[in-house]
């Protein structure tokens, strides 16, 4: 039996009438950067039409709101009842999608979003809404932005230069259907499948872990810290990072001894590796590469992590700036320990300069607000939580109410009018059953 495709499938509204033959059926062929085309069904006849340039904000809509629209909007949830109780996460998905489908603002997906909706039981259809959202742009994993960070520092070190970093969210996203500022196509090209099981458990250990490790260090050493002012507690921070660096190496080398000389099995799980041994590694090899000499490589690598350069790279300021805030007020009496997404609430906001907004959790949003004010001037980003829910909705409708009446008239040219998808899932489950 043969198949046939019919091409005018692929060619949508909003119609114009043709200006080859008159027919009704000047349609939407396709979008891209800074221009769409046009195709006529009934003759074929085909038009390219420009597109005026977009410099859309960067919001950053943490997981948990991802999880409540996500149970809102998806009757097939067991929670779903409970969650659409709250006329807010409905009114945060129609204020998102006024700004995201009329161009004028981009939420890209992270790695965290990937991880803590793995480690859910409802991977595909958190996706779903994240990437709704971001239309297929992501941010480079946290960990690859660090080290691309931490190289600038190292550079700049060795060149007795003051470091240069560029907050341009473009250079640290990636999307193959296009970049921040570029013209959403009107499909999104999504690979499903989820994590394998192994690798959810690993995401899972990996977090119990840390926590457990956060609130050992809360109950038995920052609790009974006297000291109670923030420089105190910023400049300890700011010198615990040289020696978590130099100690993940130590754990390396030991780890191999133990393998080599039998005490531990050779298995890839038993190597040792962490984010730390990842910074000493690339240090290691831009002084290799500038030409240090073997054996004054340790000493220049030590004289690096004591210096400015190393401690104030954006990332490993953000973090030192929020284990300061967590031990100052672990000092000032604090009973409740940091909870277990508190490691990924650092990862999240060590985003934070290359966002124009933030919406997240109340805990992330009060440990940033713990850092003095002069201490968290160089980052842009505007930060929400639902404790301030009825700013960031009135945020998100003051860039809807500001948009350029030329882009805004270019949206209906390319799309029609905006409009809320709230049946997203009900269609999403139609289609898997027509596939």
């Amino acid at each position: 039996m043969s198949l046939r495709f019919d091409p005018r499938l692929l060619i949508s509204g909003p119609f114009e009438t043709c200006p080859n033959c008159g027919a009704e059926e000047f349609g939407i062929l396709g979008v891209g950067h800074e221009m769409y085309t046009r195709r006529c069904r009934a003759c074929w006849f085909k038009a390219h039409v420009g597109l005026p340039p977009l410099s859309r904000k960067v919001v950053y809509i943490d997981q948990f709101a991802i999880s409540d629209m996500m149970k809102t909007l998806n009757a097939e949830h067991p929670h779903h009842a409970e969650a659409a109780k709250n006329p807010f996460w409905r009114e945060l998905f129609e204020a998102l999608e006024a700004v995201v489908k009329r161009q004028l603002v981009i939420c890209p997906d992270s790695d965290i979003h990937s991880h803590e909706s793995a480690v859910s039981g409802w991977y595909e259809d958190l996706k779903l809404l994240y990437e709704h959202f971001s239309h297929g742009v992501s941010f480079n994993s946290t960990d690859q932005i660090a080290q691309r960070q931490l190289n600038i520092a190292v550079l700049a070190w060795l060149d007795k230069k003051a470091p240069e970093y560029n907050f341009d969210a473009e250079r640290v996203t990636h999307g193959a259907q296009g970049g921040i500022n570029d013209w959403m196509d009107r499909f999104i090209i999504s690979v499903s499948g989820e994590y394998p099981a192994f690798l959810v458990e690993a995401f899972r250990k990996f977090r119990d872990e840390v926590h457990v490790k956060i609130r050992t260090l809360f109950e038995e050493e920052l609790r009974t810290t006297p000291q109670k002012d923030f420089e105190y507690w910023f400049t300890r921070e700011r010198e615990a990072g040289g020696r978590a660096i130099l100690q993940a190496r130590w754990l390396y080398e030991k780890r191999m001894h133990d393998i080599a000389t039998g005490l531990v099995p050779f298995t890839y799980e038993n190597i040792y590796q962490s984010n730390g041994l990842d910074q000493f590694n690339l240090i290691f090899e831009v002084l290799k590469a500038r030409g240090v000499p073997d054996d004054g490589v340790m000493s220049t690598l030590k004289a690096f992590l004591a210096s400015d350069e190393f401690k104030d790279y954006p990332m490993s300021r953000i973090t030192t700036l929020v284990w300061a805030a967590i031990g100052q007020a672990a000092a000032n009496g604090q009973k409740e320990p940091p909870n277990a997404g508190t490691s990924n609430d650092i990862r999240v906001l060590s985003l934070a300069p290359y966002c124009d907004a933030m919406f997240v959790d109340n805990g992330c949003r009060a440990l940033w607000m713990k850092i003095p004010t002069k201490y968290r001037k160089p980052y842009k980003a505007k930060m929400f939580s639902y404790n301030t829910r009825q700013e960031f909705l009135a945020y998100l409708r003051d860039i809807r109410d500001r948009a350029d009446p030329a882009i805004v008239e270019c949206v209906h040219q390319v799309y029609g009018e905006p409009t809320p998808f709230f049946t997203m899932y009900e269609y999403d489950r139609n289609r898997r059953k027509r596939d």
